[in-house]
């Protein structure tokens, strides 16, 4: 899961980066592509993150719960410690995307939204009439993925 976080943050440098170039002028075709899939590989690896964590919470539960035998000390804390607070920190490491450039192109949240939810066709934050902004399918298994935590 380490490399997973590295990942995420790579993706996450890469539209802070973005956020501080100036652009006066409309983002070109090919580049508002890569953003895009930027995008799409940060809700990925968000989810597989998160779903990585639940299934070792999950895990240890089993463990403790049948076997009086398994000390959860054998764990190591000091990572399980980081990944919980890495979790934390993602819900709110991508707010800054909501008033910058990229707001012009994609609907974000005006909440938490990690997984990008509001830039699904079919979110219930629909951008406002007139206003032709870039829809992020989302996958059924995705889908359930989230919904199931």
């Amino acid at each position: 899961m380490n490399n997973e976080i590295e990942i995420r943050e790579k993706q996450l440098q890469i539209l802070y980066e973005f956020n501080k170039m100036n652009h006066e002028e409309a983002i070109n075709e090919k580049l508002l592509s890569e953003i895009t899939q930027t995008l799409k590989n940060l809700r990925i690896v968000s989810v597989n993150i998160v779903g990585h964590f639940m299934k070792i919470k999950e895990c240890c539960s089993i463990l403790n719960s049948n076997s009086k035998k398994y000390n959860l000390s054998k764990i190591n804390k000091e990572n399980y410690q980081y990944r919980r607070n890495y979790l934390v920190k993602m819900i709110s490491d991508t707010n800054f995307l909501r008033h910058s450039i990229l707001e012009r192109y994609f609907n974000f949240s005006s909440f938490s939204d990690p997984f990008f939810l509001s830039l699904t066709s079919y979110s219930s934050e629909q951008p406002n009439e007139g206003e032709n902004k870039i829809s992020l399918p989302l996958s059924e298994d995705l889908y359930l993925s989230i919904k199931n935590w």
